[in-house]
């Protein structure tokens, strides 16, 4: 029988921005494991483990009905009266995330992604902490730019036996996709602004009258601003600031 004793709760972590990720299994589970082993763990045991470690907030990818059968009891509430902050974003056993679970990803994960600027530390966690849990992993250090292929080997290097499955992974894929087309979209929006800008950059404050009587055929060429070809400006203090 192994116990938060025997065995205290293991937190396998990777640096991240200013902060680091933690990847563990369900804090305070009981009954056997696939491997074969024989849990009996007390999860407020395993809740001072994730205090002292410095949780700042601990993300339980586990349905209720998981931690019923997990015997863990109400994690929220032993959560809450430990001061962590807790999400519960349940993926079923071996699944993928569906719309509603990304829906509301995207609601917290700007919270985690500040918290890590701010050098926080959170804690993920699924029944082992090997699939679900490394792909939530993933998702996070993808969304700071990393790559798929680097994201899953800095997990498996950070705690053993941690990976997706393979359509867990072609989920992953799939959202990154998605991501990248946004950014090109976004990217595309800044561009257009910027040509915009660097064209009327001159004449923004001159009437209507004098742009006329220079341009008669229209404002055919990028003009210099303070010195400067296809200067981009912005707005301080209502004053242009003239940017390379």
């Amino acid at each position: 029988m192994r116990n938060s004793i025997t065995h205290p709760l293991k937190i396998d972590s990777f640096p991240l921005a200013q902060g680091r990720v933690g990847m563990t299994l369900c804090p305070g589970r009981k009954g056997p494991s696939l491997s074969g082993a024989n849990w009996n763990r007390d999860l407020q045991a395993d809740i001072l483990r994730l205090k002292l470690w410095r949780t700042d907030i601990v993300i339980s990818l586990t349905g209720q009905e998981e931690m019923d059968y997990l015997q863990v009891g109400d994690m929220n509430a032993a959560m809450k009266a430990a001061g962590l902050l807790w999400y519960s974003m349940p993926i079923p056993d071996a699944g993928v995330p569906d719309a509603d679970w990304l829906q509301m990803w995207r609601q917290i994960s700007p919270v985690l992604h500040q918290r890590l600027e701010a050098g926080g530390r959170i804690v993920i966690h699924c029944r082992a902490g090997l699939e679900r849990t490394a792909l939530v992993a993933a998702l996070i250090q993808c969304e700071r730019g990393e790559s798929i292929s680097h994201a899953l080997k800095k997990i498996a290097k950070t705690r053993a036996g941690a990976g997706p499955l393979l359509h867990q992974r072609r989920w992953l894929e799939e959202v990154r996709q998605e991501s990248v087309r946004q950014c090109q979209l976004f990217r595309a929006c800044l561009f257009g602004g910027a040509i915009g800008d660097a064209l009327g950059a001159e004449v923004e404050f001159w009437s209507l009258d004098r742009i006329r009587q220079t341009f008669p055929r229209g404002v055919d060429r990028i003009l210099p601003h303070d010195g400067r070809p296809a200067a981009i400006t912005v707005v301080r203090r209502e004053t242009h600031v003239c940017l390379p």
